[in-house]
């Protein structure tokens, strides 16, 4: 009789993971069939591989009053992560000519706005805007390029510049 339980037991188990599993995959709201644009104070910046580090950080501040035994959170001072920006390497562009400037201007003239957006493929391969993040008063940390490589297994060259965010929404 305990054999005859715990099958059914598993049965049941294996059917409520399907069930949830099923619900999870088939959710028409989960972005999946995507790609995205850059654009580097409005102009379209090419194509890119990979968009990361879009983050938004807020510390908790704790304080507690002086009558009170109950310790507190406030909302406290509001970070925002690095963007990295991934793509086949091309000698000219406007992304390595914001480079260049950036290494060589001392002033806020190499501060630029970075846009994103994403974009989601319909069925007849038109697209729709899903959602646009806007990245404030930016400038670029680091750039690098991938190993050159001589002989066989030559790949596609890549860069990657990491950028400081100021503020996005």
């Amino acid at each position: 009789m305990k054999k005859y339980s715990l099958g059914v037991l598993l049965l049941l188990v294996t059917s409520l993971f399907l069930a949830g599993a099923i619900k999870y995959i088939s959710n028409p709201d989960a972005i999946s069939n995507y790609y995205f644009r850059v654009l580097i104070d409005g102009t379209d910046a090419g194509e890119f591989n990979e968009v990361s580090g879009l983050y938004i950080g807020q510390q908790a501040v704790g304080y507690q009053n002086s009558n009170d035994v109950l310790a507190r959170k406030r909302p406290g001072t509001v970070t925002y992560g690095n963007i990295t920006l991934k793509r086949d390497y091309t000698v000219t562009s406007l992304f390595s000519d914001w480079i260049d400037e950036a290494r060589l201007v001392t002033d806020d003239k190499k501060l630029k706005d970075v846009t994103v957006i994403l974009f989601k493929v319909l069925e007849n391969d038109n697209s729709t805007q899903v959602k646009k993040w806007s990245f404030f008063e930016c400038f670029p940390i680091s750039w690098t390029l991938s190993p050159l490589k001589n002989g066989d297994g030559r790949e596609v060259l890549s860069e990657e510049i990491v950028v400081a965010v100021n503020w996005f929404e």
